[in-house]
């Protein structure tokens, strides 16, 4: 069985790259402790301030130690090698970068005062400083390389960019040669950013970062620039730290990173936004920071099986699963705040959610080990003190679930037939015009959407569509997409007229990368393959609803809304005031387009939102692209249950069902396939596949229901 495949389980401990390390002489006390518990893994940090505080004299006693101690106990390593948040070689540099060798310091606003304090952040675009870095990380990649106890890399925690970015000459210098690159010339430049006012830069070195969308920071396009272009800088801090370690890397061991949570939502005041595609791209498996507990306590549990969904197919094979390189181990602010305890039942249905959507490691911050500065009594798994809390306890139970699973979860993973489109340039377009936070919420909305009517999802963005992968899908989401690029816009006119199926909504293909609004929209040549066009906003002062027969009506009332113009298409719903709402057109080659007037997936995204005309119509489609669910489910009507399958080449499937309710649950299912099914964890519950059967689910309880012992699948 290769690493990929395997259960890790396990915590991140010392040494950290900040605040005080436990003294290390009970380091060996927490590993048998772990060992005890039944974790096979930890997650210890290179801090580069710390190994080499005099330059050029590295001091590794403290890894040796941990990585020693984990040979000797039979615990495997996975190392944080490349950095930490904004700095190579964990969270700070080592200080004698700015006392002996004056490096570039970051400068976060053009003609910004020089930096007080103990702490200097520095631009990493300074040569001195980058150079100096990854001689560290390669001379600390060599040290570790073959050592029995290493069992993958993670090039860096949770990494974004600081502030808006750095405005020293160096990055500056770095993002003229970038704009070079996209658009060749500068006359080619200045048309592009003309959208607000015209542009006439002479020399490459006079271009400026835009510092706003608003006509008073100079329009969309320089703004998009600037944020891409950092968005990149960071991607490729990964990308120097992923081949530092492939040239020290003999054993082909897995190599990944821990993309920040907030990438899957609204992270604007956090993490600047970080790209789980960008990211993950390239790596052996896409990983990523799974804290669980987002926005209203009835909402954040479809919330986790959507941040679980696209951190999965943000790598390179969506059926590979992905690794939850960090959740929450302990107590945190937010948890009492909504009545939740992290030894209770939440805690274990979130990591049982994360196995149903791909997860192959669970890694939890963090099991104690630090005495001084923050996070010295949260988030910890066990006591200050190293003993064993009730949340250990309960959570070690998980893990012997878990990691008994191994054999029966190997080879198996989620086949989605659904995709959401994260569209590239509409993303950046939202962040420089602040509206970022409804682009989300019409993702979260598609998203929650799909899982409420049982339905697997991917994600997909503009890099897979280019790639082919959208030929894996029968349907294909658009929350929002605005902007579209002339080459995704292609993508999706092949796609469809190679029959599959597109839902979108009033945002679609309103405008190009540059900003060039469409007189008819969807532009790009979209319009033909729709069969429908929209051509104006409007909003209601009077009560408005959107109808179609046999379902209830759906109210907009002062919701902006685009009265469609039917040119081949057909009329699916209309306005209550007059006017298509809904239009789908069927196409020679199978495929399906439909368009939508108003915003579905914002509406649905609304908290307690489980409209059924939303629920209703999306049923249609979803039958009219061949799409079902695996598992038929009644007797949740608050949509309370997750349910999903994990699915082997084979035809063999796990099935589960979570109850994230603080009710007993009766639901009666049916499967698909034939055969009988036992609880794999132990409830005594059966199911006769393609047969009405009943399963209690007490609250925050799970079920997964795999064939019985020797019954294979037809």
């Amino acid at each position: 069985m290769s690493t990929l495949d395997k259960i890790h389980f396990g915590s991140v401990y010392c040494p950290y790259a900040k605040s005080g390390d436990l003294d290390s002489r009970y380091w060996e006390r927490d590993l048998l402790t772990m060992k005890g518990l039944g974790f096979n893994v930890i997650r210890p940090f290179v801090a580069w301030d710390r190994i080499e505080q005099t330059e050029g004299v590295r001091d590794y006693t403290a890894l040796d130690t941990v990585f020693a101690l984990a040979q000797r106990h039979g615990l495997q390593v996975l190392l944080n090698i490349g950095g930490t948040l904004t700095a190579f070689g964990g969270m700070y540099h080592p200080q004698w970068l700015v006392h002996d060798h004056s490096v570039q310091q970051l400068v976060p606003t053009p003609g910004a005062a020089a930096q007080h304090g103990p702490v200097r952040a520095l631009c990493p675009d300074d040569p001195f400083y980058h150079r100096k870095a990854l001689e560290f990380l390669e001379v600390t990649a060599e040290r570790y390389a073959e050592h029995p106890a290493l069992m993958g890399w993670n090039l860096w925690n949770e990494p974004f960019y600081k502030g808006d970015g750095c405005h020293c000459p160096l990055t500056l210098a770095r993002f003229h040669q970038w704009l070079q690159a996209k658009y060749g010339s500068l006359a080619e430049l200045n048309s592009a950013w003309s959208g607000e006012f015209p542009v006439a830069y002479r020399r490459w070195e006079d271009v400026e970062p835009g510092g706003d969308a608003n006509f008073n920071g100079g329009g969309y396009v320089p703004r998009m620039d600037w944020l891409e272009f950092n968005r990149q800088r960071v991607a490729d801090w990964v990308e120097d730290a992923r081949q530092c370690v492939t040239r020290h890397n003999p054993r082909r061991l897995p190599v990944t990173v821990n993309v920040a949570v907030t990438a899957a939502f609204d992270s604007a005041t956090q993490h600047n936004y970080p790209s789980l595609f960008d990211q993950n791209r390239n790596l052996d498996m896409p990983g990523y920071s799974a804290y669980t507990f987002f926005g209203e306590m009835e909402e954040c549990w479809w919330l986790g099986a959507m941040m679980c969904s696209w951190a999965r197919s943000s790598g390179q094979e969506p059926q590979r699963g992905f690794w939850a390189i960090e959740s929450e181990g302990g107590q945190m602010d937010y948890l009492p705040r909504n009545h939740i305890r992290a030894e209770r039942g939440w805690r274990i249905a979130s990591n049982w959610q994360m196995v149903l959507h791909g997860a192959k490691m669970l890694m939890f911050w963090k099991f104690g080990g630090r005495v001084s500065e923050t996070q010295t009594t949260g988030f910890n798994i066990c006591a200050w003190d190293g003993s064993v809390t009730e949340r250990a306890t309960r959570l070690a139970e998980f893990g012997r679930q878990f990691r008994a699973l191994e054999g029966r979860l190997a080879g198996k993973a989620v086949h989605a037939r659904v995709a959401i489109l994260v569209s590239r340039a509409s993303e950046i377009a939202a962040i420089a015009d602040k509206s970022h936070k409804a682009y989300v919420a019409a993702l979260h909305g598609a998203f929650k959407l799909m899982n409420h009517l049982r339905i697997e999802c991917d994600f997909i963005d503009d890099e897979w569509v280019k790639r082919g992968r959208l030929a894996d899908y029968r349907l294909l989401l658009t929350p929002r997409a605005a902007f579209l690029t002339a080459e995704l816009a292609s993508a999706l006119r092949n796609f469809l007229r190679q029959g599959g199926c597109i839902v979108a909504d009033r945002f679609f293909g309103m405008k190009d990368e540059r900003s060039r609004h469409f007189q008819h929209t969807p532009g790009f040549g979209l319009l033909e393959d729709f069969g429908c066009y929209m051509n104006d906003d409007n909003v209601a002062d009077f009560p408005e609803y959107v109808r179609a027969d046999g379902l209830p009506d759906l109210e907009i009332t002062d919701l902006f809304h685009s009265h469609l113009h039917l040119d081949g298409a057909e009329e699916m719903a209309n306005f209550s005031s007059g006017g298509c709402a809904v239009a789908r057109r069927v196409l020679p080659g199978g495929g399906t387009a439909w368009l939508c007037g108003f915003e579905p997936f914002g509406i649905y995204r609304e908290p307690g939102e489980l409209s059924p005309f939303l629920r209703g119509l999306f049923r249609q489609i979803l039958t009219s692209a061949e799409v079902t669910p695996r598992m038929r489910v009644e007797g949740d009507d608050e949509c309370q249950i997750e349910s999903g399958s994990l699915i082997g080449t084979d035809g063999d499937a796990l099935h589960f069902l979570i109850n994230f309710s603080t009710e007993e649950k009766r639901l009666s299912i049916v499967l698909e396939e034939c055969g009988e099914f036992e609880d794999l964890l132990g409830s005594g519950q059966k199911v006769i596949g393609g047969q009405e059967s009943s399963i209690a689910l007490p609250p925050y309880a799970t079920v997964i229901l795999g064939r019985r012992q020797g019954q294979s699948a037809p």
